[in-house]
Formats: structure tokens, C-alpha cells, sequence
């Protein structure tokens, strides 16, 4: 089967000619950028306009709406490992994050808690800062001691 639709309209997409007026963008450059984002989907969906656009209109719809529920739960999960990393070593997360912030030391939830995961050698080690700075302020009350149904890497028998 031979395509030679759109060749047969070539000359006249790109020779429109108006008076007075924008010209409107090809419906068939309207067409296939809808169908290149229709590729995903399946069935009907991908192959017929009408359903895919409705497809793509309502994805569209959601991506925007979600964008900050995302953040908001990304913040959550953070917010979330940093606290239980903080009860392993034994400071609040409070008041990990208030010594950081003396000391200035700009690292956000984010790093800190990726480092707690890929890096516990060097959340350890900012931990322990942590409470050194608390006993040299003289609050060295609030710091508590650990948990006992939290396991520290110390605790694990080899």
C-alpha cells in the first residue's frame, strides 16, 4: 500500500496562502503530533484520533494536577527517612537539622536522606558533629538515647 496522500498534499501545506490573515497549522501536523503522544496507550486508544485525543487530553489533565501532589509526597517520604536515620543514631531530626543550620552546613532533607542511604558512613559522621555541637552549647539533656527495637549497624552479629 502506497502513502501518497500526503504527498499529493504537500504542495498545498506548505503553499497556503491568506489574505488578511494567520494562517491555521495543518490539521495533519495536528494529527500525527497527537498520535506521537498516543504511542504509549493501546488498542483503539492508539490507533483511532478520537479516542486517543480525549486519551491524551485527560493524561495531560492529570500529569498537571499531580505535579504538586508529588512534591508533597516526596517531601513526606523524606521528611519520613530522615527522621527514622536520625532515631538510629540516636539525636532528633529537629535537632540534627537546627545544629546543621549553625554550623551552616546547606544540605537539605533531600541529600541528607539520600546520604543516610548510600552514605551511612558519612551520616554517621554527621550525626556525631550533630552532638558534639548539642554538648558544646550545653544541651547535651535533649539528646536521648537510642530506641531499643531500633538495630544499629553495631548491633549486627557477623
Amino acid at each position: 500500500m502506497v502513502f501518497l496522500s500526503i504527498f499529493r498534499n504537500a504542495s498545498t501545506m506548505y503553499t497556503r496562502k491568506t489574505v488578511g490573515r494567520c494562517p491555521k497549522p495543518d490539521k495533519y501536523w495536528k494529527r500525527s503530533m497527537y498520535f506521537r503522544m498516543m504511542w504509549k496507550y493501546y488498542g483503539r486508544r492508539q490507533h483511532i484520533y478520537s479516542l486517543g485525543a480525549r486519551t491524551v487530553h485527560r493524561a495531560l489533565r492529570y500529569s498537571t494536577h499531580s505535579t504538586g501532589l508529588k512534591k508533597k509526597y516526596m517531601r513526606e517520604m523524606w521528611t519520613m527517612r530522615l527522621g527514622a536515620a536520625c532515631n538510629q543514631h540516636g539525636i532528633e531530626e529537629e535537632e540534627f537539622l537546627s545544629s546543621l543550620t549553625e554550623a551552616n552546613i546547606p544540605l537539605n532533607r533531600k541529600v541528607l536522606t539520600d546520604l543516610s542511604i548510600y552514605e551511612p558512613r558519612s551520616f554517621q559522621s554527621l550525626t556525631t558533629f550533630a552532638k558534639q555541637r548539642k554538648e558544646e552549647n550545653g544541651l547535651s539533656d535533649a539528646l536521648k538515647p537510642t530506641f531499643s527495637g531500633i538495630l544499629t549497624h553495631g548491633d549486627k552479629k557477623k
